[in-house]
């Protein structure tokens, strides 16, 4: 095994090229059941579940972030995996998550994390299926776990970015990176109150219960 140093411009997802050449070419078993697999750009994978049924699923990191707290981080990485998932034009049906929070998070608050987990799936109409759910040693940042979301569609009831064409239009209907500016203000309130504002940073803290596109796909 090897270990790399790496810089800040280096970390979060990989380089498109590491793509192609590492993760494209090994994918294991291949399915004529999986209509879309991954790619460039797209979030969802569909399988067929055989007549005009199909399977759209998704997955993406759980997150506790302590400037915003228990409840926020559950909600917000609710609705990240939610929101993939709707891009499809689908509501997110079912999920299965797993859970590694570190050592020193008490069960109390474990209790309070999933509490607000279960909360916002059932206030989206989504059941939790299965998961997992611990404290080990080594995972105390703030991406505790993974999950994913999925749901039953019919066969053309569903899009995916590889149908764009050149020359569509893209509506965006909150805005670009409000996670990141969210997160930001509240992870820093006086360097952004000192440089911009506390009027911009109230805004700014605003945008981050707007992390979500579940009722956007209704328009």
């Amino acid at each position: 095994m090897t270990y790399e140093l790496l810089s800040s411009r280096q970390l979060g997802k990989v380089p498109r090229e590491f793509l192609q050449t590492a993760v494209f070419p090994n994918l294991g078993a291949r399915r004529n059941s999986v209509l879309v697999g991954p790619g460039h750009g797209l979030d969802n994978a569909v399988i067929s579940l055989g007549g005009r049924k199909v399977l759209l699923v998704t997955s993406d990191p759980l997150s506790l972030i302590p400037s915003i707290g228990l409840r926020e981080s559950a909600r917000l990485s609710v609705h990240l995996l939610a929101s993939d998932l709707t891009t499809g034009g689908v509501a997110p049906q079912f999920a299965v998550l797993d859970v590694n929070l570190p050592p020193q998070t008490g069960l109390s608050s474990v209790r309070t994390y999933l509490k607000a987990i279960g909360e916002e799936c059932k206030r989206l109409g989504i059941a939790i299926a299965g998961g997992h759910t611990g404290r080990y040693p080594g995972s105390g940042y703030t991406v505790v776990g993974g999950g994913m979301m999925f749901s039953v569609a019919e066969r053309e009831g569903y899009v995916t970015p590889a149908m764009a064409n050149t020359g569509d239009s893209v509506l965006i209907t909150k805005g670009a990176a409000i996670g990141a500016t969210a997160i930001l203000a509240y992870s820093f309130p006086e360097t952004i109150r000192e440089r911009a504002g506390a009027a911009l940073l109230r805004k700014a803290k605003s945008r981050l219960r707007d992390c979500n596109t579940t009722k956007d796909t209704k328009m």
